[in-house]
């Protein structure tokens, strides 16, 4: 946690990468009942085009409801 870091990936509706510097905010090894590891980022330097471009895609997907 703290650990600074450089992300790239895609979406699918977009054809360039976006490329971004990003702080891991939490990490989970397995062993607090979830079967998978992961971790959580924040993205540092995020561009404002690139976050209305994920929005937009997070908001095409439904509603999952409660």
């Amino acid at each position: 946690v703290g650990t600074k870091i450089d992300v790239s990936f895609k979406l699918p509706n977009r054809d360039e990468p976006i490329g971004v510097k990003a702080e891991v905010t939490w990490v989970t090894r397995g062993s607090t009942g979830r079967t998978e590891s992961g971790m959580g980022v924040e993205f540092i330097n995020l561009e404002e085009s690139d976050r209305k471009t994920i929005e937009a895609l997070i908001q095409s997907y439904p509603q999952i409801p409660g």
